[in-house]
């Protein structure tokens, strides 16, 4: 049987980027979550993505981020990938 990869789906926190600045953050309750926001902007993509999401936009593969903030991509502008 051959089968095809249709879509990719991963986490947003230490998958995708660096998060680790907002564990502190995280451990509050309540927590709160526009800090976190704030704080996007730090985020650095782990080496590798970049060319990964290339690589699933030249194949037709879907991607998807499943992440408690909604909606994740609505902050992914606020990062700039690595070189």
């Amino acid at each position: 049987m051959d089968r095809k990869i249709k879509c990719l789906i991963t986490d947003f926190d230490e998958t995708f980027f660096r998060t680790a600045i907002t564990a502190p953050l995280k451990q509050q309750k309540p927590i709160d979550w526009e800090k976190i926001y704030s704080l996007i902007p730090q985020f650095e993509m782990y080496p590798g993505w970049s060319d990964l999401l290339k690589w699933l936009k030249d194949n037709n593969i879907r991607f998807a981020v499943r992440e408690k903030i909604q909606p994740p991509f609505k902050y992914l502008s606020l990062i700039t990938p690595p070189p």
